[in-house]
């Protein structure tokens, strides 16, 4: 999902690569093949993205934003590794495999906390923690449940999205209303990804991009412009938008 970005941005996310493959160090060749698996999704990609846009449209320090990004780039990556594993009706092998899948997902979230306590972020801790918490009982629900695939996304990834967002408004310290604007941005935009990435839910989608523009209006900060990476992606979702529409017609 190519949504377009500045040279800035991209390389950002080469640095926010780097700091997640030396998190996973020693064990990196361990989990290649995890990592191939993901790096073809576009939550993978989108979600440091969109992390690092949220934090300089806020203003904070480039080495925060990379932190954070980092972090949120490894616990998706980590419950990709927890979802590859299968209960015993499903017909899961019990081996050195399933084994290695289990331990490697606690030494990632062991990595996650290192890296809030060593760059003095560790305020957000609790913030993290809830986080873990609703993604792993979405995740619960969306196997032992009967639910639509926007549940499934909403209870098992948005939380993943207005963390980050949360983020970004707790260490800028923002009022409580620009707060609860900041997590409703990142509950659209997630949505507006997740669903352009299911593929048969424009329209939903639609109104998702709607939202996070409308929100984007009405903060109105003075270091926003047409420019910023936040307003950049919300274009580039909108472009895809109109090329699947575009599709469709013909």
């Amino acid at each position: 999902m190519n949504v377009g970005m500045t040279r800035e941005l991209h390389n950002d996310l080469l640095a926010v690569n780097e700091v997640f493959k030396s998190s996973i160090q020693p064990w990196w060749n361990d989990v290649l093949v995890y990592h191939e698996q993901v790096e073809k999704e576009e939550t993978f990609a989108l979600l440091p993205a969109l992390t690092l846009a949220v934090f300089d449209y806020m203003g904070h320090k480039r080495e925060v934003a990379l932190v954070i990004a980092s972090i949120v780039k490894l616990f998706y990556f980590n419950n990709r590794i927890v979802e590859t594993v299968k209960d015993d009706e499903e017909g899961q092998v019990q081996d050195q495999n399933l084994q290695f899948s289990i331990l490697i997902g606690d030494y990632v979230l062991g990595s996650i906390l290192k890296l809030l306590v060593e760059n003095e972020v560790d305020s957000l801790l609790k913030l993290f923690s809830d986080m873990m918490a609703q993604v792993n009982q979405g995740l619960v629900e969306k196997y032992k449940l009967s639910m639509s695939c926007q549940e499934i996304i909403m209870k098992s990834r948005i939380p993943i999205y207005q963390t980050a967002f949360l983020a970004a408004a707790r260490l800028g310290e923002v009022d409580p209303q620009e707060e609860a604007r900041l997590k409703q941005m990142g509950l659209h935009v997630g949505m507006a990804v997740e669903l352009l990435r299911e593929g048969n839910l424009q329209e939903e989608a639609r109104l998702h991009i709607h939202g996070a523009e409308a929100l984007l209006k009405q903060m109105g900060k003075c270091n926003e412009t047409h420019g910023s990476s936040l307003a950049i992606i919300l274009r580039g979702l909108h472009e895809i938008l109109c090329s699947v529409d575009q599709a469709a017609a013909i």
